[in-house]
């Protein structure tokens, strides 16, 4: 008699548990609040050297590459993170004679 009423107890909380569980996950489905956080713009500033122009510009990787033209070195290649605003690396390529 007393197994009959644990396995009965056992059962009944067994349902108990998985009727939690279910319901658990329709709530988590159902939370449909905005997860992303807002970014906020970041403003930065590159300074060309007169009359340098830039040609072109295009993501790399992370990164954002600026051709320029004008120089007096040649074309250069301006690699910036956009996270801090600096350029990162300059590369110039010399006009052949």
């Amino acid at each position: 008699m007393k197994t009959i009423t644990f396995l009965k107890a056992t059962t009944i909380g067994m349902g108990i548990l998985i009727f939690a569980g279910l319901i658990a996950i329709f709530v988590k489905i159902a939370d449909i609040r905005p997860k992303s956080k807002s970014l906020s713009a970041r403003v930065s500033e590159v300074v060309l050297v007169f009359p340098e122009n830039i040609k072109e510009t295009m993501p790399c990787g992370d990164k954002l590459c600026v051709m320029t033209v004008g120089h007096e070195s040649g074309r250069r290649l301006i690699i910036v993170n956009p996270e801090s605003g600096r350029a990162e690396s300059i590369i110039t390529f010399k006009e052949m004679l």
